[in-house]
């Protein structure tokens, strides 16, 4: 993959990770879990949007190639939002915690 390709994944990845930070509070090690997952989900965004020859939507020109940005943005958001599902615990069961606890 050419370097035109990777920095805009990396700055999408950015982004995502800082929303999601601006959101949940600031945590270093969720920062770079973020951007990780992003990163791998602008991938998955891309890939997909290619493998069923999707339109691409808002494309940027980057040294006279074509760059899918909502894509990419649509993947790392769906990934991100599917790790979120598997790791995050439903708030009725923390409040049903917190009473026994308590």
């Amino acid at each position: 993959m050419p370097i035109t390709e990777i920095l805009p994944l990396l700055l999408v990845a950015v982004v995502i990770a800082n929303l999601g930070q601006a959101i949940t509070g600031y945590s270093l090690v969720r920062y770079l879990i973020v951007l990780i997952v992003g990163f791998i989900g602008a991938f998955f965004g891309i890939g997909m949007a290619r493998f069923f020859e999707l339109p691409e939507l808002i494309p940027v020109i980057i040294r006279g190639e074509m760059f899918p940005v909502m894509w990419s943005i649509i993947g790392s958001l769906t990934l991100l939002w599917m790790l979120s599902m598997l790791t995050h615990r439903p708030e009725r069961e923390s409040l049903i915690t917190n009473e026994v606890s308590g």
